[in-house]
């Protein structure tokens, strides 16, 4: 082979970078003073960075103060260790968090649910904290089942079906096999509703070297200024027939590509590949698209192929192919797959919002989400549990929604039982929309209500099933609403002040309202800056009942400091008939409460209205004379993993087992960091990374007050660093040349550099961008580095570069660069003027060294080495050489000699710049004669052969203008044809350059005219073209033009114009049989009227 052709193929990974303003929202921050860091990051529409209000606007506070509602917001100075953080959540919206630690990585990652969590601020770092909202879920009501019917039936492997109605024609399109003689690569079929009846399938699209299916029909707008009126998209599925042919490869490589149609969808032009394996997000492909138009824009849905798949959304300009953007959706069982996983999606608009159908793992089922924008998806509350359509014997295969009226819609969908046939069905349903957001229902319960539990009820950290259970509530519990509700996870989640056992949030669905109780006052809390603390004591305690009395009296005094809505609550020792002892007082003393009974009361001290229990004290009463027991001491017991680590290594905390059972008499427990409480409840666990020596503290209280503590060390050894890493400096970069990006370096004081990465996000979102990578990634060691990148630019654009450093201990430092400025390309250069000669005019087959072949340069300015002259037979394109060929080497002149092809015929030279295919100069043919054979015996002279008639004589073709761009405006052809016998079947046709008459383009008949002027469409393949004349309609010219060129635009263009091998029917043949037909014609005529004639005869007889 003279050439090798290859293809790049570049796997990129694309960092999500948020611009705010003009600055850059990066994981670099200036350096807090010590033990000090940051908690920072945005409020966002679903998963990603969608900004838009509300939630921009939302205000989110740090330990109940502080609040903030900038977006976005930033609360520095932030002493390290545990801080609550908490956001607002607008009415109707639910919110989920994703939390990074020194990095911005983590926030395409699907949100914990909740409105409030803990976070553990590094010293000298920050916690990158980012809130997703999800807005309020449309809604539609089913009103009347299905109505399916089978609408194509006897279908060999036919699915996937896309229906729209265009130009008044309602139309389906279908992928796979229509009967057993179609078995192999799947192709794309045709059908069309004509009354009630849909026509037999036809094959319409079909992909060489590939498997074609799934399609997905739309038209594109012309809202861009491009008249797309009779244009037609279709997005579609490839694989290769190498990987189909392999189990494991087959459900790996598919990708999504896109074809056009300018006559209703029955022919269509294959614009290749525009979703590849690298798919914008990852290398996990693209599998059965799904797309819509959004304004001026093109939405495509896809599975990744993967077998838990996620759904990506693809954004295109209306061209159809250029990307814009690549964004996964969340989905309400996002990534666990539970309760099942779905493929095959189709995605709609319905009035205001989004309607998604897909496919179940098993393939027997359909079920339906909303969307009011797109990304973040809910389960139909309509529907059960999402499901639309089940089946337990058959598939029902790659569902599509046909909108009918406002009122209904269709679905349509493959039927499989197995049985070795499918067919196509439709379910039908009536619906009624109700409006996106539509007015809330008021709240089961308000703050201060009392309720009451109707089933045993967990009691969670936040309103969320994945926050941390702090333990249960028995049937029948009570307890009195002190926040919420918080909608996640289908429940409305209500933090409740239970009057026994661990307070928390737990689920409205499983509450009632109970009795009243006093209400309580529920004032706003002030920022808190430091931990609130506080004291309670009961003097005398216990009290002395009176003989004949049933009651005492004791003073009550409390001190708090950081409270100013600190509450003092009474109640039994076991924790009923709570009520409010005194409210809004943060400090009081010698109350008195005369109503002590020798079974006690139980004073708590919280820091504010259903806040956190400060102290409590156990107030009894006894008789005259009694000698008051002696109260014995809860336990208390606290333990860690490790009690050695070196620093910010994960140490688990568990106390009283960490396993929901409570430490033995203990009605409250507190877990302290440093002297600091940071968790509640009678048994948990908590998951520390101390950078210093830390002191757990366990105190846990009885209901008469006697406490206990416990207290686990963990020692913290060594002081570890982050890598500090320099990206380098902007390059310049120059269009395909390698380059290699310097400068960038990283140190490390612990001496312990790891691993690096590079990521290079490409100009426009557009991939690949850039080809050659080298040192991409790799890893390092010792306590600095030089880390150089290479790779060539392949398109125009700023180059953003990430560079991603992490150290043995796990700690990670990013720094950004841009390449940004692009030099020019260089002119492309001029093509050399050549005279090709060559002697002689003719050998004998296979004969060494027939023909001598001269050039000479005499005029351009661009010669290469790798310019080449080549043996053709005449009439051959370029791509057809003869094995022989030389290479220049850069010469301006020389000669080479060429050995006599085998076949004998015509043949001639040509001269091909820069190893390419478009040759700047031909010689005169020779011929290759046969070897001849012994001579025969002598014969008789024979008798001179009559003279060849002349030559016909040419005619003159001119064309203007020289060189149009593809699909804006015509070549206008004048030709004069005045010395040529002419006939009315002579013809003109446009012809790549160095193609046969027989592969022509664009054409028309001359009608016998001597001259006139034709105009041909520029809409055709871009290259270098002719237009030639040709005699008597065959292929016999005798004229061309001079070349014209097509260079490629912009805008995609439809097949219709597009320079193909083509058979052209003839005017002489159709009117022959014509002729004959109408000859047939009279004969039948004269019979009938013989037939006639006799008949008349016979009756006269």
């Amino acid at each position: 082979m003279r050439k090798l052709f290859f293809c790049r193929t570049i796997l990129l990974n694309l960092a999500l970078v948020v611009i705010v303003g003009n600055s850059l929202y990066a994981a670099e921050l200036t350096p807090a003073p010590a033990a000090m860091g940051t908690i920072q990051g945005f409020k966002v529409k679903g998963v990603g960075d969608t900004i838009s209000s509300p939630p921009a606007s939302e205000t989110v506070t740090l330990d109940g103060g502080n609040p903030v509602t900038a977006n976005p917001y930033f609360h520095r100075n932030v002493s390290a260790g545990n801080h609550t953080v908490s956001v607002t959540v607008p009415s109707g919206w639910t919110v989920g968090y994703t939390l990074c630690y020194n990095s911005t990585a983590c926030h395409n990652n699907t949100p914990v649910k909740g409105s409030i969590v803990v976070v553990n601020v590094p010293a000298n770092g920050y916690a990158d904290l980012w809130w997703h909202y999800t807005p309020p879920t449309p809604t539609g009501t089913i009103s009347a089942s299905p109505n399916t019917s089978t609408i194509l039936a006897g279908l060999k492997n036919l699915y996937s079906p896309s229906v729209i109605t265009f130009q008044g024609v309602k139309k389906m399109w279908l992928g796979g096999w229509l009967t057993d003689a179609d078995v192999g690569p799947d192709k794309i079929y045709y059908s069309e509703l004509l009354g009630d009846t849909w026509t037999r399938p036809q094959e319409v699209f079909k992909k060489d070297g590939f498997h074609v299916n799934d399609p997905s029909i739309i038209q594109p707008p012309s809202s861009d200024g491009v008249n797309r009126a009779n244009w037609l998209y279709m997005y579609y599925t490839a694989l290769d027939n190498t990987s189909a042919a392999s189990a494991t490869e087959m459900v790996k490589r598919n990708v999504v590509g896109l074809a056009s149609s300018v006559d209703g969808g029955k022919t269509w032009t294959d614009h290749g590949i525009v979703i590849n394996e690298a798919n914008g997000i990852d290398s996990t492909g693209a599998w059965s698209p799904s797309a819509i138009v959004v304004g001026n824009e093109i939405w495509v849905y896809f599975h990744t192929n993967e077998s838990a798949p996620r759904i990506l959304r693809t954004r295109f300009n209306l061209n159809g192919f250029q990307r814009i953007s690549t964004a996964q959706v969340t989905m309400p069982f996002s990534p666990s797959c539970s309760p099942y996983c779905i493929s095959n999606v189709d995605v709609s608009r319905e009035g205001s919002h989004y309607v998604m159908f897909a496919n179940t793992a098993d393939l027997k089922n359909i079920v339906r989400f909303v969307s009011t924008d797109g990304i973040t998806w809910t389960i139909d509350s309509q529907t059960t549990s999402g499901y639309l359509l089940r089946d337990n014997s058959a598939m029902l295969l790659t569902p599509h929604k046909e909108n009918i009226n406002g009122a209904s819609y269709k679905v349509y969908y493959g039927y499989d039982t197995g049985a070795g046939s499918q067919s196509i069905r439709i379910g039908e349903y009536e619906i009624q929309n109700s409006p996106v957001s539509p007015a809330s229902a008021p709240p089961k319960f308000t703050t201060n209500d009392r309720i009451k539990t109707t089933a045993t009820l967990n009691v969670r950290s936040s309103g969320a099933i994945a926050a941390e259970k702090l333990g249960t509530q028995l049937l029948g519990s009570k307890g009195t609403v002190k926040l919420g509700p918080v909608s996640a996870d289908g429940y409305a989640w209500w933090y409740v002040d239970y009057d026994t056992g661990v307070d928390g949030w737990s689920a409205g669905e499983y509450m009632e309202k109970g009795s009243a109780i006093t209400p309580t006052p529920t004032p706003t809390a002030p920022p808190v800056t430091t931990p609130p603390t506080g004291s309670i004591s009961a003097s005398p305690n216990p009290c002395t009942i009176s003989t004949g009395a049933t009651t005492c009296t004791s003073n009550i005094t409390w001190s708090t400091t950081n409270a100013p809505n600190a509450e003092v609550t009474v109640s039994n020792p076991d924790g009923t008939e709570k009520q409010v002892f005194a409210a809004t007082a943060p400090s009081r003393s010698n109350v008195a409460a005369p109503w002590i009974k020798s079974s006690g009361a139980l004073f708590k001290l919280k820091s504010q209205p259903g806040g956190t229990v400060l102290d409590q004290i156990l107030v009894t009463g006894m008789s005259g004379g009694q000698t008051p027991p002696s109260p014995s001491a809860p336990e208390a017991d606290v333990t860690a993993d490790k009690t050695a680590v070196p620093q910010a290594a994960i140490v688990m905390v568990k106390w009283c087992g960490g396993d929901g059972h409570p430490c033995a008499g203990a009605t409250t427990c507190t877990l302290k960091q440093n002297g600091t409480a940071i968790k509640y409840g009678t048994s948990g666990t908590w998951q520390a990374a101390p950078i210093a020596k830390t002191d757990f503290d366990l105190v846990c209280t009885n209901a008469a007050g006697v406490t206990a503590t416990d207290r686990v060390t963990i020692n913290v050894s060594g002081f570890l660093t982050s890598p500090v890493v320099n990206a380098g400096s902007a390059h310049t970069l120059t269009l395909d040349a390698p380059h290699i990006h310097t400068g960038a370096t990283a140190t490390d004081a612990d001496g312990d550099l790891s691993t690096y990465r590079w990521v290079i996000a490409c100009p426009n979102d557009i991939y690949p961008c850039a080809g050659n990578i080298t040192n991409q990634s790799g890893t390092l060691a010792g306590s600095s580095a030089t880390i150089p990148l290479m790779y060539t630019p392949l398109i125009n654009g700023p180059y953003n570069l990430q560079l991603i450093v992490t150290d043995a201990s796990g700690r990670t430092s990013i720094r950004y660069v841009t390449d940004a400025t692009l030099a020019p390309a260089p002119p492309p250069p001029v093509l050399p003027v050549v005279t090709l000669t060559v002697t002689p005019s003719s050998a004998l087959q296979g004969q060494a060294n027939a023909f001598a072949v001269t050039w000479n340069v005499t005029g351009g300015t661009a010669t290469a080495a790798n310019d080449w002259i080549g043996m053709f037979k005449a009439g051959s394109v370029n791509q057809n050489y003869e094995d022989e060929y030389h290479y220049t080497n850069g010469q301006t002149a020389g000669t080479v000699s060429f050995t006599a092809p085998t076949l004998a015929g015509d043949y001639e030279f040509r001269y091909l710049p820069r190893d390419g295919y478009v040759d700047v100069a031909r010689s005169n043919r020779v011929s290759v004669a046969s070897t001849p054979s012994p001579p025969p015996p002598p014969a008789p002279a024979p008798a001179p052969p009559p003279p060849l008639p002349p030559p016909p004589p040419l005619t003159t073709l001119s064309v203007t203008p020289a060189s149009l761009v593809q699909g804006q405006g015509s070549f206008t052809v004048t030709w004069n044809a005045a010395g040529v016998t002419r006939s009315p079947y002579d013809w003109i046709g446009m012809f790549k350059v160095g193609d046969a008459n027989q592969n022509y383009g664009q054409w028309f008949y001359t009608d016998g005219q001597a001259s006139g002027t034709k105009s041909f469409s520029s809409a055709v393949t871009p290259g270098e073209y002719k237009f030639r004349y040709l005699l008597d309609d065959g292929y016999t010219d005798v004229g061309q033009s001079s070349k014209v060129t097509v260079t490629a635009g912009t805008a995609l263009l439809p097949a219709s114009s597009l320079v193909r091998v083509a058979v052209r029917p003839s005017r002489r043949e159709a009117k022959r049989y014509a002729a004959l037909l109408s000859t047939l014609q009279d004969v039948l005529k004269q019979l009938e009227n013989l037939v006639s004639e006799k008949r008349e005869f016979r009756n006269s007889q």
